[in-house]
């Protein structure tokens, strides 16, 4: 039996190994001192299961015999790693299963663990007990730890640290993003996994928030079996397999999208159960399919999105509401495999291509531009923030801030009024909006020249998706109501438009509806005629602070730690002066705080122990825009506020008049008579 590291690719995938292996040796002979987990970072595709065995393969061979611990961060992967490795390591390998099933195997020189799991009493008992083992031998132990980004730090974490006392920590990861003591160690470029040979040539993207799910369900489902008739042709060489498609969908939908792809497929029971994995967290997976040849098709949620290695996935639908920049990278980084890592030849060139149908708000052609770089996702690191507990010696007055719900039930008989008027102006913006079919946005991406090219918008018959139509109607008409409300408007919307056929009849211009919707003034008094629920607010305990650069301190706020911009930091040094003068204190007021009313929550808030004042700090080029204007005078009619802006010589501040009034110098003498007259 060839050895793991005799089947490495030449180039990157020795390279990683060599070095992951010399540092490990390095350490372990005191020839060098480190700090931090050392990360390697290689792309979706790279073979980084495979890189990480041949590491613990050849590492076990040193002449200081250390031991391993491989960290997987869920249980589909803690297989997947088992499976992989069981062939060339088992003799040495202790898995998880040992210590659940009670079974005192404390020989194995690579022990396998999912950190996702926890570490339990009865773990740990057995995780000392190997550890004591490995110590008598005199044996270091190493961390190996997979998806190094994902769980790898905190309680279990450090439960494992302190138990088996590791002397070094090698990581391996797709997106790197840097927390405190790891640091990165070698990095893979798709360049070079590509130049290998190991990934496919294009990806073909099909994307639309406009047509149903069934439609694009319908066009994966026919590219897959068309893969499938091309496939038969490979039984007459050594790679045949059956291709498989992924379907992602939300965790609580996985369900009913078996029951849907079934009832498409005309699928028996039987049949079902041998094609279809439904994978949820606690629900079957790979592991537990006898014979994988059969799967066609994978249901699931993040699994889908990453962590499984599935070289036979050629088609990827995702169902979910959105896909986001990053998320469609890690979606195209599921199809990229190829079976036994190498290319096709030229009839059976359809298998160095990869299909991706995406039904939903999505953002693929942004995907593809970045997965053409070197393939990694660029995540900035995460900023460290301290917790700023609050000042326990300051008394707080109490403090009245708006709540996003109305103070009445949202199906009260009053309001059918009201809703009706909304339904109207509704009515008015949908007349404005032109027609249109609904359009597939569909391209191609190159993997070795990193091109991206995008086909002619096609505009199709079909379905439109009216799940993504009444999710976008109602989260426009947030932008004016609480969200409660704006479903109960979206309801009755939905059965007076009925009779045109549903929200069939709005599909076609939801997109310019809701820009309408959220300009509309109409709506927006409409709205201001509610009564909305005030309540005392509840300041926190505490506040989390970006740590780098350094918060500012005052003496006088109930937080005393604080970030703030320029302009920001002159007036609450002012405020802070004013208040240790006069004996009051001030606080920053952050969007999850105090509201005034609603969408608007004033940056500051200056108190004594029995009323307070507003202060909403403006840069000058802001002041005369109608959100400002319509802040101000709100502001000021409702309560003790103030607008205020830096002086042009910056040596003094200026607030904003009203209803005609002219602007003026801001001084100490109106933060002092509206405190005396604002008792709440």
């Amino acid at each position: 039996m060839s050895s793991l590291y005799s089947r490495l690719k030449e180039g990157y995938q020795k390279r990683v190994v060599d070095r992951n292996v010399q540092i490990i040796r390095e350490v372990i002979s005191e020839e060098k001192q480190i700090q931090g987990r050392q990360v390697t970072v290689s792309p979706t595709g790279s073979g980084k299961t495979f890189m990480m065995a041949s590491v613990i393969e050849v590492g076990l061979q040193l002449q200081q015999e250390p031991s391993f611990v491989w960290l997987t961060h869920n249980k589909q992967i803690l297989i997947q790693t088992e499976n992989e490795i069981m062939e060339s390591l088992g003799a040495y390998t202790t898995s998880v299963y040992n210590i659940e099933q009670g079974i005192q195997s404390f020989g194995g020189r690579v022990l396998l663990f999912n950190v996702q799991k926890g570490v339990s009493q009865k773990s740990l008992t057995w995780l000392k007990q190997w550890y004591g083992r490995q110590k008598e031998l005199n044996r270091s132990v190493v961390f190996i730890v997979d998806e190094a980004d994902e769980g790898m730090s905190g309680d279990n974490m450090k439960r494992l640290r302190d138990a088996l006392s590791p002397i070094i920590e090698i990581g391996f990861t797709g997106s790197f993003k840097k927390k405190p003591d790891e640091y990165e160690y070698e990095r893979v470029t798709y360049k070079e996994v590509i130049d290998a040979g190991m990934l496919i040539q294009n990806i073909e993207y099909q994307a639309s928030d406009e047509v149903s799910r069934i439609e694009m369900m319908n066009r994966a489902i026919q590219q897959r079996n068309w893969l499938e008739k091309i496939a038969d042709g490979l039984k007459l060489i050594d790679r045949y397999f059956v291709p498989k498609m992924l379907i992602q969908a939300p965790a609580r939908e996985c369900e009913n999208v078996g029951i849907e792809l079934k009832k498409m497929l005309n699928l028996s029971e039987e049949e079902f159960n041998k094609q279809v994995i439904v994978h949820t967290q606690n629900s079957r997976g790979l592991e537990e399919v006898e014979d994988i040849n059969d799967v066609r098709y994978i249901i699931g949620d993040l699994m889908v999105e990453r962590g499984w290695n599935c070289p036979e996935a050629y088609v990827l639908l995702s169902t979910k509401d959105s896909v986001s920049v990053a998320k469609g990278i890690q979606l195209l980084g599921r199809v990229i495999r190829l079976p036994k890592c190498l290319p096709f030849d030229e009839r059976f060139s359809v298998f160095n291509s990869a299909y991706v149908y995406i039904s939903g708000k999505h953002a693929i052609e942004e995907s593809c531009r970045k997965f053409t770089g070197d393939g990694v996702i660029e995540i900035p690191p995460p900023r460290e923030v301290i917790q700023v507990e609050k000042r326990k010696d300051i008394k707080i007055p109490r403090i009245i801030t708006y709540v996003d719900d109305l103070d009445k039930d949202p199906e009260d008989r009053d309001l059918i009024p009201t809703t009706e008027a909304i339904c109207e102006v509704l009515t008015s913006i949908k007349k404005e909006c032109e027609k249109s079919k609904p359009s597939i946005i569909g391209g191609r991406l190159t993997l070795i020249e990193g091109a991206v090219s995008r086909s002619p918008v096609e505009l199709v018959e079909a379905e439109w998706n009216l799940e993504q139509t009444k999710k976008m109607l109602i989260d426009s008409l947030c932008k004016h109501l609480p969200r409660n409300y704006a479903n109960v408007v979206a309801v009755i919307f939905q059965i007076q438009l009925r009779a045109n056929g549903g929200l069939s009849a709005i599909s076609p211009h939801i997109k310019e509806m809701v820009e309408k919707i959220k300009e509309s003034t109409a709506i927006r008094k409409i709205a201001e005629t509610l009564d909305y629920v005030y309540l005392p607010y509840e300041w926190p305990p505490h506040k989390l602070v970006i740590a780098q650069p350094l918060p500012t301190l005052f003496k006088r706020s109930l937080y005393p730690k604080i970030h703030m911009n320029n302009e920001e930091l002159e007036f609450a040094h002012f405020l802070d002066d004013f208040c240790e003068i006069h004996n009051f204190h001030w606080t920053r007021n952050e969007t999850s705080d105090v509201k005034l009313f609603r969408g608007h929550y004033p940056d500051f808030i200056i108190f004594s122990d029995s009323s307070y004042v507003f202060v909403e700090f403006k840069g000058k080029h802001l002041l005369d825009t109608p959100d400002s204007i319509r802040k101000n005078t709100i502001g000021q009619m409702a309560s003790a506020y103030y607008m205020v802006y830096l002086n042009e010589n910056r040596e003094g501040f200026v607030q904003k008049g009203w209803g005609g009034e002219k602007d003026s110098a801001f001084k100490e003498i109106d933060l002092l008579t509206a405190l005396k007259f604002s008792k709440k």
